[in-house]
């Protein structure tokens, strides 16, 4: 069986995913379908996919080292070259 499922389960980061997310019903949710979560849901959970769209999260999950080892989809997300890091640090 493939690993991407017919159901699709989102989260976000407010109150509402208190009750569904708890450990029990995470793992249910994870035998069931595919889970994206958005922000910093990847501080409690780690969902097959993570989408952020605030600049500063973007570079909490960068910096964290998760992008490296689970899927993250960044809006407008462009590093630098190296070569701009230079010309910056030089001022």
């Amino acid at each position: 069986m493939s690993k991407w499922k017919e159901r699709v389960f989102c989260f976000g980061n407010g109150e509402s995913r208190n009750e569904l997310t708890t450990p029990k019903n995470w793992i249910k949710l994870r035998l069931q379908g595919i889970t994206y979560g958005c922000n910093a849901f990847y501080r409690d959970y780690r969902p097959d996919v993570l989408i952020a769209r605030d600049r500063g999260m973007m570079h909490e999950i960068y910096r964290s080292g998760y992008c490296k080892r689970n899927i993250c989809y960044f809006e407008d997300w462009n590093p630098l070259p190296l070569y701009s890091y230079e010309l910056l640090a030089k001022g």
